[in-house]
């Protein structure tokens, strides 16, 4: 089950993962990308393949990297699989990065904290806190991320399920 820490309120919780890349950078194993479902994130989210063997991935664009050059989206993704009860800022995935995050939430139970509206899919379900319940239409959602959303001036007018219309 996924469950959401959802808003503002959340953005400098206690024991969160916030610096996602610095973290990664210090604690990752090189066994974290043998399985095929870490291969299928980097390999989607980051368009490079795992080589094999230590932490070398290719990318027909440069060449090889080191698993310190995976984006931010990637290395949240792979603390998630590896780790079990580190609650990870989803503010550092983007949109690509949904439909791992429901497939892993299938696969075990994981935490994020979540400040920006991410776009799910019609099939999903979260559990979210501060509503202490389960969340998976859309209108629930919008409803729920508006009430706690930063109070932040960007020129939205109009929020909906399908998205946001900008105000003049």
């Amino acid at each position: 089950m996924l469950t959401i820490y959802l808003g503002k309120d959340y953005l400098f919780m206690n024991g969160k993962v916030n610096n996602v890349s610095a973290y990664f950078d210090e604690v990752y194993e090189p066994s974290w990308f043998t399985s095929e479902f870490s291969k299928k994130i980097v390999n989607q989210i980051d368009n490079v393949t795992y080589f094999g063997s230590g932490d070398v991935f290719i990318s027909e664009k440069y060449g090889a990297m080191s698993a310190t050059e995976l984006s931010s989206g990637s290395k949240a993704l792979l603390i998630l699989l590896n780790e079990d009860d580190t609650l990870v800022s989803g503010d550092r995935m983007g949109d690509n990065c949904v439909p791992f995050l429901l497939e892993l939430a299938k696969m075990k139970d994981i935490k994020i904290t979540l400040c920006h509206l991410m776009k799910f899919p019609d099939d999903f379900e979260f559990y979210c806190i501060p509503y202490n319940k389960i969340i998976n239409t859309k209108e629930d959602y919008v409803k729920a991320w508006l009430e706690v959303m930063p109070q932040i001036d960007v020129g939205v007018k109009n929020m909906t399920a399908n998205g946001w219309q900008q105000g003049e």
